[in-house]
């Protein structure tokens, strides 16, 4: 660097010196004076420099944020391949316990084989809880990517940046989602609905055994 910038000043530093001009300096420093001013030149050169350094290596990092998301997707899309028969079973076989283990549990009387009732169903109702749960997080996080690369500066920056920036958004505006079979996305909002659908059924059953 220190060749580069006396390489810099000497060739900026030819300039025509006539003899009187020569013969009026007092000192060394009405010597320097006559000279350009590339100090302010040398320091703008190495801030573009190192600007254009920065930004390649925002690219670079980008990029490679852009093959961990793919692979994270890739995942997400062969774990939902290889779940989605076994949550399905899953959540249809809660679904039944709830209904039949809380219609048993209203029609017998409180002892500790209802306190052993009412553990085992709370266990049931708190086990599809977790999944959707987890699930919900997942497309949660999915949909933060999203927005995490639309409020950065993207516009600010190069083409090839925001040309990577727009596919990754594009990419991004699709959920990622685990899939219970015919029941749908694990979710809260299926989580509820479960619940609110076996409620309804132990509410039938009630009325029927009352009948």
């Amino acid at each position: 660097m220190n060749g580069s910038r006396l390489s810099m000043m000497e060739a900026r530093s030819v300039i025509p010196i006539t003899s009187d001009r020569l013969a009026s300096m007092q000192n060394v420093e009405d010597f320097l004076s006559l000279l350009p001013s590339s100090e302010t030149e040398l320091d703008s050169t190495e801030s573009e420099f190192s600007t254009s350094v920065v930004q390649k290596e925002m690219e670079q990092y980008l990029v490679e944020c852009i093959k961990h998301h793919q692979k994270l997707l890739d995942v997400s899309e062969k774990l939902d391949t290889l779940w989605t028969t076994v949550f399905f079973v899953q959540f249809l076989t809660a679904s039944l316990l709830i209904c039949f283990l809380g219609f048993q549990a209203m029609t017998m009387p409180i002892d500790h084989n209802f306190m052993k009732m009412l553990g085992y169903l709370s266990t049931v109702v708190t086990q599809l809880g977790l999944f959707c749960a987890i699930g919900s997080n997942l497309m949660t996080q999915s949909e933060a990517v999203y927005n995490a690369v639309y409020d950065s500066e993207w516009y600010r920056q190069s083409a090839h940046y925001t040309f990577c920036t727009a596919m990754i958004m594009m990419r991004a505006q699709r959920p990622v989602q685990i899939t219970a079979g015919w029941f749908g996305t694990l979710s809260l909002p299926l989580y509820a609905s479960l619940l609110q659908s076996s409620y309804s059924y132990l509410a039938l059953l009630s009325s029927m055994h009352e009948e």
